[in-house]
């Protein structure tokens, strides 16, 4: 990783529904979520023992991260009092909202105090205290949406080039005051860094063999978020073409329909993010029908209905869009969604388009620093690895 031994790497994908951090090599998932819980603290005290209950002080104003802030809005009475707020929230307006900086200093916080405890861990490593942070060079990258890339590089640049001061509270464990200055940004698109993922190892070293996407060019490389759909094709000459953000086959989109279908049968009102949570948690929607009795809907079997539906809409849009897949010599898919999509797409490919069976990749089939790596860990080591690079070539 380089001659200074006290340096921190932080990459971090900004996803609308799951944040993904990569510090120094290590990977840890928190939901990309906040809700300010200034004026209610006092109604949270009996949750202070769960590890998973992550608060964040920041401008004498204290926030909900991560799990429980993604559950908050799941109860009727705080779902309308912020309803317009997490709207909001879901746009790529977000990145322009306040309380985004300060989930966005947060998630790196976050992962800063876990690799407290993951670098004492490793006998390999000098071990990081948060308490000695101004004796550490705190390197931080952000993968961003592929469209709105050079939009959006001033905006977070001006959030991360301010001093960092907050304070974590986790469980019962609260931190010290965690105050520093990042001293280098990173910034990249989603898709390229799940392209940098798949085409180089953790040294940054181009992977060898027929199943790399530069022995095999043209190919599609395909990003699947929540919100946004990215999508490239990756010519002969290496060069990018084709590229676009769309959002009608993101999660959020199918999540959307299944709440308007639902919304029309309740008469009550459901958003794709609380779509999303209930079927995480297996739940179903109890209702009342017209003839007084209780009915039930599974949120789960609606939801792989409309996926189902949406794949097919998918792979009409990508044959539309590059030719029937001619040209095309493997298919590269990363992220949450796009695992969704990708038994469609391989079932598609098998019985279709023969000359693609078996090149349709998942991302992270190479895993990463010797661990199985998911295909939602793609655009993070990928910025990661985007990192590492640029740093060893100024060294």
């Amino acid at each position: 990783m380089g001659k200074n031994k006290k340096r921190i790497v932080l990459a971090i994908d900004t996803g609308f529904d799951g944040g993904k951090i990569c510090v120094n090599g290590h990977l840890i998932n928190i939901p990309f979520m906040i809700q300010d819980i200034s004026s209610s603290e006092n109604a949270f005290e009996l949750r202070r023992v769960d590890s998973s209950f992550v608060r964040c002080v920041k401008d004498g104003k204290t926030y909900l991260i991560g799990e429980v802030a993604k559950k908050y809005l799941l109860e009727e009475k705080k779902r309308t009092e912020h309803q317009a707020d997490m709207e909001t929230f879901y746009t790529m307006d977000r990145y322009k909202m306040e309380i985004f900086e300060v989930a966005l200093d947060a998630v790196a916080a976050y992962g800063l105090y876990r690799y407290e405890e993951l670098s004492a861990e490793d006998d390999s490593v000098e071990t990081f205290r948060l308490e000695e942070i101004s004796d550490w060079e705190i390197e931080v990258g952000v993968a961003l949406p592929h469209q709105y890339l050079d939009s959006l590089i001033p905006v977070v640049q001006g959030y991360l080039s301010k001093p960092q001061d907050l304070k974590l509270m986790v469980g019962a464990e609260e931190t010290c005051d965690i105050k520093y200055s990042i001293h280098g940004t990173f910034y990249n698109s989603q898709i390229v860094c799940a392209l940098i993922n798949e085409a180089v190892d953790d040294e940054g070293n181009n992977y060898d063999g027929d199943d790399s996407p530069y022995d095999n060019l043209p190919a599609l490389i395909l990003d699947g978020g929540y919100k946004t759909f990215g999508r490239f094709k990756f010519a002969r000459d290496e060069s990018i073409t084709d590229d676009a953000s769309n959002m009608d086959f993101a999660m959020n989109n199918i999540n959307e329909r299944v709440a308007g279908k639902i919304n029309a049968l309740t008469g009550r009102h459901y958003t794709g993010y609380m779509i999303e949570s209930l079927v995480e948690d297996n739940e179903s929607i109890r209702y009342v029908k017209e003839d007084g009795t209780i009915g039930s809907i599974d949120v789960y079997e609606e939801k792989k209905a409309a996926l189902e539906e949406t794949a097919k809409e998918l792979i009409k849009h990508l044959n539309d869009t590059y030719d029937n897949l001619l040209d095309i010599k493997m298919i590269l898919i990363a992220g949450g969604t796009g695992r969704a999509y990708y038994d469609y797409i391989v079932d598609y490919c098998k019985t279709d388009r023969k000359y693609l069976d078996g090149k349709v990749i998942l991302a992270g089939s190479h895993g990463f620093m010797g661990k199985p790596c998911e295909p939602v860990y793609a655009v993070v080591c990928g910025m990661y690895k985007d990192m590492i690079m640029q740093l060893n070539a100024t060294e």
